[in-house]
């Protein structure tokens, strides 16, 4: 009986050995697995960030030509008429900090808060944190006192839309 408690013990230590090898594998493939996917995420995160930068600039092309634009010019009035009444885009928003673009940062900063980094990151991140439009409407009208007619304040205004559909 010795002799099959000792074989049945050496069996268990040698399955053991063999689940803590294939164990081992699993953990060294998973590793290599989460490099790989950390790799892709910050390719993927740069190539997002170009694009982005591509829209800011593109933006920029098309805001410099309607500026030079006579602004008696009815093409200038069509553009401006066009960007009032249209959303800017219609995909919705799930995180209002990553929406926001280089360039929109820059004309939210001097269009809206006066200069005030500090004061746009904080109200960015609290209308982020809002549940629903309503609520985001009205913290921006407790709070400010932007003009209605201001172009910047209405794409604001859509693109809080599209973070609260509902």
């Amino acid at each position: 009986m010795d002799s099959d408690k000792m074989k049945e013990k050496m069996n268990k230590e040698i399955v053991a050995g063999e689940i803590l090898l294939e164990l081992k594998g699993l953990r060294e493939r998973l590793t290599v697995l989460e490099q790989q996917l950390e790799v892709f995420v910050a390719q993927e995160q740069q190539r997002v960030e170009s694009l982005e930068r591509k829209v800011c600039e593109a933006e920029s092309v098309a805001d410099a030509a309607v500026a030079e634009l006579d602004d008696s010019s009815e093409v200038k009035a069509q553009v401006l008429e066009s960007r009032r009444k249209a959303p800017t885009d219609g995909r919705l928003i799930s995180d209002l900090r990553r929406a926001i673009g280089l360039n929109d940062r820059f004309r939210f900063r001097k269009d809206l808060f006066r200069g005030d980094e500090k004061l746009m990151n904080d109200t960015i991140d609290a209308l982020d944190q809002m549940s629903s439009l309503n609520e985001a409407m009205s913290y921006v009208n407790k709070n400010f006192e932007w003009d209605e007619d201001n172009e910047t304040m209405r794409y604001l205004m859509d693109m809080l839309r599209r973070r609260f559909p509902d």
